[in-house]
């Protein structure tokens, strides 16, 4: 966590702080990104960068924290409940349609900030090598309890099966959307904006093809 100085700090300078830090580590990884360059492109110096953090390691953390707060907004369409499109749709017709509508914001968000669609296939490609930096197990773990309440919300509606465990079932949808998304980003570059919405409902199908109730569910509910 950044030292409490830096939620002090002058708006405008604390996002640009983040920006450049996004932007460095979005180029090349946590690794291989350099504090000094992070430090010199925001026209600071050394000891005014460590009066508001540790280390690099301790950017970093702050970086994806608020990489991953910005998705969950984008996800909900606004930033005042993460979950809220999801709570509000009352048929399963609307709960597929909000996924559709889920992956068109995203998308179009990536676009109009590519540092934090590079920032997020960066991430993929990472937790891919399974040498990640252990930040990124805590942003998956959060984006894994957003896919479950949702999923949940889905089973309310009757639009997600209930003859399988819980975490069989998250891991399957879990496991689809983030291989889906790895191959978004190889294709990100060359995609045209007409094929934001085939692209949505691509994703949304392969979903439904794992989650969705089958026609004719085996007796029970699982424990």
């Amino acid at each position: 966590m950044p030292l409490p100085r830096f939620a002090k700090l002058d708006p405008n300078k604390k996002a640009n702080i983040i920006l450049v830090a996004s932007e460095e580590f979005a180029a090349r990884g946590y690794e291989k990104a350099s504090l000094n360059v992070i430090i010199a492109r925001c026209g600071m110096s050394k000891g005014a960068m460590y009066y508001y953090f540790s280390d690099k390691d301790d950017l970093y953390r702050t970086v994806l924290e608020d990489f991953l707060a910005g998705l969950f907004e984008i996800w909900s369409g606004g930033a005042d409940d993460k979950h809220r499109p999801f709570d509000e749709v009352e048929t399963p017709e609307a709960y597929w349609e909000e996924w559709i509508a889920h992956y068109r914001r995203s998308i179009r968000h990536y676009q109009k900030q590519p540092v934090y669609g590079e920032m997020f296939h960066r991430c993929l490609r990472s937790r891919a090598s399974g040498i990640s930096h252990p930040a990124l197990t805590d942003v998956a773990e959060q984006i894994r309890e957003w896919i479950a309440t949702v999923l949940k919300r889905g089973e309310e509606l009757g639009a997600v099966r209930t003859d399988l465990p819980e975490g069989l079932l998250l891991d399957s949808a879990f496991g689809m959307l983030e291989g889906f998304d790895r191959w978004l980003f190889q294709e990100f570059a060359n995609l045209p904006d007409e094929e934001i919405d085939g692209i949505a409902e691509l994703v949304t199908e392969f979903l439904r093809r794992i989650v969705e109730p089958v026609s004719a569910e085996p007796a029970g509910r699982r424990s």
